[in-house]
């Protein structure tokens, strides 16, 4: 397992997360369906679906304008934490960890079983996109093979 693999998984999962968030708040927006919403934020019908089903990594700007479509179309503030849980904020802050801390791929393991619970929800999170194989390239789906065989050892006692 590499450590570049683990962090794009992580990554992975948490904006899957918050699309999810995100996709329930649009499914407020009374008489809108994604594409007449995608439609509204760019002018581009598919936009809003495609970002959301790929779980893109969007920019600032188009999260500002999602937030302000459903706030206008809803008459609901958006407060921070209806995006931004604490499961969320979990996972950013293991994906800073990951990141910064640039740790040698041999301590991956250890790694792994200090957030086991989390590495645990973030394999049955991404298991519906590796099944369909749209996890985002090969080393993806190897990275995840990886992590679940990593997690099955490490529940079964053999690690090793």
């Amino acid at each position: 397992m590499d450590s570049k693999v683990l962090i794009r998984l992580v990554k992975k999962d948490l904006l899957q997360r918050v699309w999810f968030k995100i996709d329930r708040l649009v499914s407020e927006v009374e008489n809108s369906t994604r594409t007449q919403f995608g439609e509204r934020i760019t002018g581009n019908h598919s936009w809003f679906s495609g970002a959301s089903t790929g779980g893109e990594d969007i920019q600032l700007s188009s999260l500002i304008r999602i937030f302000e479509q459903i706030s206008t179309h809803t008459e609901k503030d958006i407060r921070f934490e209806d995006i931004f849980t604490e499961e969320i904020l979990h996972r950013a802050k293991l994906l800073n960890y990951l990141s910064a801390t640039k740790e040698e791929n041999s301590y991956l393991h250890e790694i792994i079983g200090n957030y086991m619970n989390t590495f645990k929800e973030i394999k049955t999170s991404l298991a519906p996109l590796y099944r369909e194989e749209k996890l985002g390239d090969a080393n993806l789906q190897l990275g995840y093979e990886k992590l679940a065989e990593i997690l099955e050892e490490m529940e079964s006692g053999n690690l090793g």
